[in-house]
């Protein structure tokens, strides 16, 4: 059985409390994999998923369970565009952005133009970003 939560970095104390005991219960004869899942840059050190996490380590060796980490990037915005593509089983761009619009002229605006107000927002990183679009230039696209 495996048991795949998400989105970890919400969780309580007593639902964390609830995940270390099926971890650390030895006696169960049904194997079970539990694969946890938290945003990185959301916890750090005195965030309680941390220290359970710390916990389960130093209890992993002496009860014979193991803990593998696996730390994942975020994907790039070719890989995202691709993976959306791929769902909405379309081969560019254009007929993605016609599937969300609906083929609205205003509607194809309005998703630009919220997609690089949100790329802005979201990319706080030091790198290079584009410059967001006013509606003037908007309209020239």
């Amino acid at each position: 059985l495996v048991l795949v939560l998400d989105d970890l970095q919400w969780s309580d104390i007593l639902s964390l409390n609830i995940i270390e005991y099926m971890m650390t219960d030895t006696q169960n004869p049904n194997p079970l994999m539990i694969v946890g899942c938290f945003r990185s840059n959301e916890v750090d050190d005195s965030h309680a998923l941390s220290k359970q996490s710390k916990d389960l380590e130093d209890k992993s060796e002496r009860l014979g369970f193991d803990i593998t980490r696996v730390n994942v990037g975020n994907l790039q915005l070719g890989a995202v565009n691709q993976v959306i593509m791929s769902m909405l089983a379309v081969n560019d761009k254009g007929t993605m952005l016609s599937f969300f619009t609906i083929g609205s002229c205003l509607g194809r605006f309005t998703v630009v133009r919220y997609s690089f107000i949100e790329y802005n927002r979201i990319h706080d990183d030091g790198h290079p970003k584009p410059k967001p679009l006013d509606d003037r230039r908007l309209l020239q696209v």
